[in-house]
């Protein structure tokens, strides 16, 4: 049996922490060393750590509405599309001064990294043979946005820089197919 949902959620983390550029560190859940990609962890402290993706559940929801029609089976679910939204973070090294522009003292703004980072994660997740494969044709990928603590209001990159964002990948739900 098969649960489609935690095959993503699963899949996510390890799938952007192939991406070049990812910290490679001691991963205690792995015994060895493998990227600093990570799956509903808290807050990283470690700035060894960084570059990371940290990629959280975040939330689902119903993408198709069951009608009465389809349930007037007793103890029959049809499957239905829902949609998962999952959280995905890129943590940068933080730089040298409050202006964000040096790492280890050589140029290094933190702008083209954000948009680096972005570019990267987009392209490897829309074009992802595995993960096309497992929302099948009635599902989708789409980019939903960023965020940054680049903005008014934030701490603007004073733990590293971070960066948010926003998928909503869309799946079949089979009922039939969960154990």
């Amino acid at each position: 049996m098969t649960d489609t949902r935690e095959t993503i959620l699963s899949w996510l983390p390890v799938l952007l922490g192939g991406l070049p550029g990812i910290a490679q560190v001691f991963r205690p859940d792995l015994n060895a060393v493998g990227p600093s990609a990570w799956r509903n962890r808290g807050e990283i402290t470690d700035e060894t750590l960084f570059p990371a993706v940290v990629t959280l559940d975040g939330d689902e929801e119903i993408k198709t509405q069951i009608t009465d029609r389809q349930r007037q089976i007793p103890g029959v679910y049809p499957p239905q599309v829902m949609t998962l939204k999952p959280q995905v973070f890129f943590i940068m090294k933080k730089r040298d001064r409050i202006d964000n522009l040096t790492l280890n003292d050589e140029a290094d703004p933190i702008g083209p990294e954000i948009s680096m980072w972005r570019n990267a994660a987009f392209l490897t997740v829309i074009r992802d043979p595995k993960l096309l494969g497992l929302i099948g044709n009635t599902g989708s990928i789409l980019y939903l946005g960023s965020e940054t603590d680049m903005k008014t209001g934030s701490t603007i990159g004073v733990m590293g820089a971070q960066l948010w964002l926003k998928f909503a990948i869309s799946y079949v739900l089979d009922p039939s197919q969960l154990s």
